[in-house]
């Protein structure tokens, strides 16, 4: 799955990628050389393919048979001061690529938006603490941008809180492997989070899973108000990511009220841009502001 953004469409106001990203594939070819992966001899060799084809240092590099998923996911956590998990970890699955593979698209793709998302700030003129992943016909990937993009968070250093406010169809805590005995259903109905809040394998990351289901979760949602809610739990996080990729706009948009910002999830080819405009005017209409929209192939 590969992030786009829809820049040339009017609905859009973000755009993955300028926003504080680096050089990712030339400091790649840097740090294989400080590991002695590579030789130097090896670097011209990468660059010619480089110059064919117009592949990442990386991809090259693996295309030629001169290094490894595994070596280029030690270089990369070299380079960026973070930890990425061994492929046989089974405490993450594979699917939050972010985790194990930060050369796989997605997973530059997830930084790209976490660079671009921390260069932003609020009505308040803040930083963005709360924000909110919607989709318009692309729900289980909107699932997956959330976790991969809560893991890039976390491995920057951000204390980060990943919310699963689908309650009637919950990912986060499969992906994450972590309880859904008691959640974000018991936390609106009770008012306290308490062992709701579980860490992660991933340093820096909580996940507040769904909880148990309820048959009135879009009342419960308009009459606790998530934003209340989450907005005492923001105190110990840096930023709070909420899962709300639910196929009823009218409950999505009640669990962005009052947020920092929502980003919505769209498929290419098959999301209607007349629902997404519709459910940016609900947003808005709620006081949720669009901060943006990715599309994934």
């Amino acid at each position: 799955m590969r992030l786009r953004s829809l820049a040339d469409d009017d609905t859009s106001r973000f755009v993955p990628g300028p926003s504080g990203a680096r050089d990712e594939q030339a400091v790649t070819g840097d740090v294989l050389l400080d590991m002695g992966a590579i030789k130097s001899s090896d670097v011209g060799v990468v660059e010619r393919r480089q110059q064919q084809t117009g592949e990442s240092f990386a991809d090259a590099a693996l295309a030629l048979g001169l290094t490894d998923q595994a070596v280029l996911a030690r270089a990369a956590e070299r380079q960026q001061n973070f930890v990425v998990l061994s492929p046989d970890d089974e405490r993450v699955d594979q699917l939050v690529v972010a985790a194990f593979y930060p050369t796989d698209p997605l997973a530059q793709a997830a930084r790209r938006l976490r660079s671009s998302l921390s260069a932003m700030h609020g009505a308040d003129g803040e930083p963005l603490r709360v924000v909110v992943m919607l989709a318009v016909g692309t729900r289980a990937e909107a699932g997956l941008v959330a976790a991969n993009l809560a893991v890039a968070c976390a491995q920057t250093g951000y204390r980060t809180l990943l919310v699963d406010a689908n309650f009637d169809a919950p990912v986060q805590h499969e992906l994450f492997r972590v309880s859904n005995r008691t959640g974000l259903s018991a936390m609106l109905a009770h008012g306290q989070a308490g062992e709701a809040i579980q860490p992660t394998a991933i340093g820096g990351l909580s996940v507040l899973p769904s909880g148990p289901a309820v048959r009135n979760f879009a009342e419960l949602l308009d009459r606790a108000g998530l934003y209340a809610r989450l907005r005492d739990l923001a105190d110990d996080f840096d930023l709070v990511l909420v899962d709300a990729s639910h196929d009823d706009p009218a409950i999505a948009v009640a669990a962005a009220e009052g947020t920092d910002g929502t980003v919505a999830v769209v498929r290419r080819d098959s999301s209607s841009m007349q629902q997404l405009k519709a459910l940016v005017e609900q947003l808005e209409s709620r006081g949720a502001p669009v901060l943006g929209t990715v599309v994934t192939d």
